[in-house]
């Protein structure tokens, strides 16, 4: 994510419960050293079927993990009810625009988990934040773009996908 806030945060819905840690920033520059990404546009992106389990039905949602990685702070949030995510998130200083929440719904719907990751550093950030890798069971490949939808400024994304075998 680039940006120029310092006082910013993300949410990540996932199809699992994640386990967030922090990633080597090296992995990243010898990916860039040995791959070329090629441009390829997908227009069903919305209609794949959830999977994962979620919390039950009216209950508000349920903090799994918390871990403190250096100046960020990554809470795993099981949500069965959207209003109460919601909640959750504006009681914890998440300030989401109404799009965004708007989108909430479809993954609460389909079951899956939240990472709320938020800046709690004191000292002004000076440079890039090193890489979070985020791992979770899934029976498909995902890379959760939905909430993009509600973007007002471009955006870029790049993945690297490692496996025993090509991925499509």
């Amino acid at each position: 994510v680039l940006s120029t806030d310092s006082d910013a945060g993300l949410v990540f819905p996932t199809p699992g419960p994640a386990t967030v840690t922090l990633g080597d920033r090296a992995d990243f520059e010898a990916l860039d050293r040995v791959t070329t990404p090629e441009r390829v546009e997908e227009y069903d992106w919305w209609s794949l079927a959830g999977i994962g389990g979620g919390a039950t039905a009216g209950a508000p949602p349920e903090i799994l993990d918390v871990v403190q990685l250096g100046p960020i702070e990554a809470t795993t949030l099981a949500a069965s009810d959207t209003a109460g995510l919601q909640a959750w998130l504006t009681g914890n200083d998440y300030e989401l625009s109404p799009a965004v929440t708007d989108l909430l719904g479809s993954y609460v719907d389909r079951g899956w988990y939240f990472v709320a990751l938020k800046l709690t550093g004191e000292a002004p950030l000076d440079g890039g934040l090193d890489p979070l890798r985020f791992t979770f069971e899934s029976d498909r490949l995902v890379y959760p773009l939905e909430l993009s939808r509600a973007a007002t400024s471009p955006q870029t994304v790049r993945l690297y996908v490692a496996a025993d075998h090509r991925q499509r």
